[in-house]
């Protein structure tokens, strides 16, 4: 099943290399997120090309899914990530290797995405040398709220059908930030849709943030996640939602 949910990786820029956004956006530009999804998940998650997750919300004032509308281009562009890659070592004074830290919990899935993420930076991007660490749950979130990361293993599953649930998490200084991307421009885009009194100026700055916070790699969406369940054939009348729990007050049983 379709779930309002997006694995992504949380880049700190407190201080670290990733506070440069070319190096965020080679990063981004060296994932073949087909292949991560096709390959290694091969669970029916797709390829992630916003953070809004396709089926959270139809935008009314254009009638699109908002996650398609704003989405952006999946394809790895290695030529492209390889100059940005350079221009951003300059920029930030790394004159050796761009050693990077990938941090996430010790489920079998967390581990393999990991792996494959050390692997494609490392043949994609040379100089780029990424040590990953897959520990216990609490141990990760210790290691994330106190900013001993370079890239973070997390996601976000929506519990409401409006983009405002994701973008909402991202603005400076919430707790759900914790590689504290901080964009000035971000932030108004996000008050004023808050503050918006019709509907076309909150889903016009919903896209607008959308796209800054892909413009300036706030964070690295990888897949969406699909729900597995395994469904007795005899049950009907479960609704299933995006976003949500599916709902069993009609459900029955046949015979």
């Amino acid at each position: 099943m379709p779930k309002a949910w997006t694995y992504y990786l949380q880049v700190n820029q407190r201080g670290r290399p990733l506070a440069n956004q070319k190096l965020r956006e080679a990063i981004s530009l060296a994932i073949n997120r087909q292949e991560l999804t096709s390959k290694v998940l091969a669970d029916g998650s797709m390829p992630a090309s916003s953070f809004v997750s396709p089926g959270t919300a139809v935008d009314p004032t254009s009638g699109q899914d908002f996650s398609k509308e704003t989405s952006f281009s999946t394809a790895p562009k290695i030529h492209k990530a390889r100059s940005l890659l350079a221009a951003g070592k300059k920029e930030a004074g790394i004159s050796g290797d761009l050693k990077l830290s990938i941090v996430g919990d010790d489920q079998d899935v967390t581990k393999n995405v990991a792996q494959y993420l050390q692997g494609q930076l490392a043949a994609k991007l040379p100089g780029v040398k990424v040590s990953i660490a897959n520990i216990p749950d609490k141990a990760q979130q210790a290691r994330r709220s106190e900013g001993k990361f370079d890239l973070a293993q997390w996601y976000w599953l929506a519990d409401f059908g409006d983009p405002i649930n994701y973008l909402g998490i991202l603005t400076t200084n919430n707790t759900m930030n914790p590689g504290k991307f901080s964009d000035a421009t971000y932030d108004s885009l996000i008050e004023r849709a808050k503050t918006a009194d019709n509907q076309t100026d909150f889903w016009n700055y919903l896209r607008q943030a959308e796209k800054r916070l892909m413009n300036q790699n706030g964070i690295i969406p990888l897949y969406y996640v699909r729900e597995s369940h395994l469904v007795n054939p005899k049950l009907s009348g479960v609704e299933y939602h995006v976003a949500g729990f599916p709902d069993y007050t009609r459900a029955t049983i046949g015979k």
